[in-house]
């Protein structure tokens, strides 16, 4: 691993803070390295140091480079969340970010993202919008020739807690449009060691890394094991995908945004994640994948507390 003597030289995390990139920046302060986050509103943890960073302002982009104490050497790109968004603003940061001296960006989309979508608009206009999009920023770092590396992480565990606890605690239920599909489920202190490695790591050649937890199982399979976790019976409602995009869109997500969750589901049932990492099996990149070693079944005897029920 990499060392770092400037005692000012600074990782960047964009997107104000992310569960992971909170867990990355815990684990580079660790080591003695200096992190500062942007943030559109100023919301950080104890500890951490802040600065107006704004994806729908352009006029915020140049302010971590202002901020005395702090050379920005690296940046961790959260592009902006909830929404289809256009590529040319993270285009114009991450052009500012070089000019300004940046040596290295890791960037975190998810594991339906190949860059050669960057030019793909397929029959599933929801999923390849939202694909485009990401990957655009993944080629585009490729041909400004720094140091990168994508973190493609499947679904997180933490969704259990953060989308479906709430329904987990009052019905003992979870509903999803993936009745069958196998996913390994990784949690973010997991991709959050894959993206500590990608900012630490000497490997410049390794400029992606495929993040998945250690094992594949279904939903209902993981209804399973939150049920022995908690003390009752868990379930696994799966229902169509176009009555979960209503109930997206009523709990407030953006209407693009929806869809595109809904078609990532249908991509997960139908095996996505699984195709992929057998082909970097048979392609001999698994230097590319990067498994957690954290199971769904120790991941949730450290969060039962999220899913007690409340008395009335």
């Amino acid at each position: 691993m990499s060392t770092t003597s400037d005692s000012t030289a600074t990782t960047l995390f964009t997107g104000g803070a992310s569960q992971v990139g909170v867990a990355i920046a815990k684990l580079l302060v660790a080591e003695g390295r200096k992190v500062l986050f942007g943030s559109r509103s100023g919301r950080v943890p104890d500890g951490f140091s802040s600065v107006k960073f704004d994806w729908d302002d352009p006029s915020t982009f140049e302010n971590p480079f202002k901020v005395d104490g702090y050379d920005i050497q690296s940046v961790y790109l959260l592009p902006p969340p909830l929404k289809v968004y256009s590529a040319d603003e993270v285009f114009a940061f991450i052009d500012i970010a070089i000019a300004r001296g940046v040596k290295k960006f890791v960037l975190i989309t998810g594991t339906s993202v190949e860059m050669s979508d960057a030019d793909r608009v397929g029959s599933n206009l929801a999923l390849d919008r939202h694909r485009c999009s990401m990957a655009k920023v993944h080629k585009y770092l490729d041909s400004k020739g720094v140091e990168y590396c994508v973190l493609r992480p499947t679904w997180f565990m933490e969704n259990f807690v953060v989308n479906h606890g709430q329904n987990i605690r009052n019905r003992d239920q979870f509903t999803s449009s993936v009745p069958k599909g196998k996913i390994p489920l990784v949690s973010a202190e997991d991709v959050a060691r894959a993206g500590f490695e990608a900012f630490t790591s000497d490997k410049k050649h390794i400029t992606e890394r495929i993040v998945i937890g250690p094992e594949f199982m279904t939903y209902d399979e993981a209804a399973e094991i939150l049920s022995d976790v908690v003390g009752r019976t868990i379930t696994h409602q799966a229902i169509p995908g176009e009555t979960l995009e209503t109930l997206y869109k009523q709990f407030g997500m953006p209407p693009e945004f929806a869809a595109f969750m809904v078609a990532l589901e249908k991509a997960s049932d139908e095996g996505m994640d699984l195709k992929l990492v057998k082909r970097l099996e048979n392609e001999n990149k698994t230097e590319n994948l990067y498994v957690g070693k954290i199971r769904l079944r120790d991941w949730a005897e450290k969060n039962k507390g999220a899913w007690i029920k409340v008395s009335a």
